[in-house]
């Protein structure tokens, strides 16, 4: 389910970010809207050895062209947000605790919505007709 906007609360994001430069900011900020997009899960491509087959790391490159930047300044910038606890890479995905405890949150909502939705519709449904009912005359 992509998340079309999120909640931003100002004074959280200030003081979260007030020991991040500009640049870290700003690639922050964009790559938490690719992962309320995304749910969650921004894909990394992976680095392996071409003799083992290892995971030695992961590239940076798609992200980079998302981010308008070049690869080195990416992987700068990514590695400094996972240095600080903002960014995470669980199975080959860049994660955010915060984008994934929010969408857990529309999604319980959205459940809860779809429940009450049903239960309403299932009440109307049964309604029954009253027994011996007669039509006024005025619509006879």
């Amino acid at each position: 389910m992509a998340v079309k906007w999120f909640k931003l609360n100002i004074d959280a994001w200030i003081k979260g970010t007030r020991k991040l430069s500009l640049e870290e900011t700003g690639a922050y900020i964009k790559i938490i809207c690719e992962l309320y997009e995304n749910e969650n899960a921004y894909p990394l491509e992976r680095i392996e050895d071409r003799v083992t087959g290892r995971l030695t790391g992961y590239s940076y490159a798609h992200i980079a062209h998302d981010l308008g930047i070049r690869a080195q300044r990416a992987e700068r910038i990514i590695n400094s947000l996972i240095l600080s606890g903002k960014l995470h890479i669980i199975a080959g995905y860049l994660t955010n605790n915060r984008v994934e405890k929010e969408l857990q949150n529309i999604k319980e909502k959205s459940t809860k919505g779809k429940k009450m939705a049903r239960q309403r519709w299932d009440n109307v449904v049964k309604i029954k007709p009253v027994d011996n009912f007669k039509m006024p005359s005025f619509f006879k």
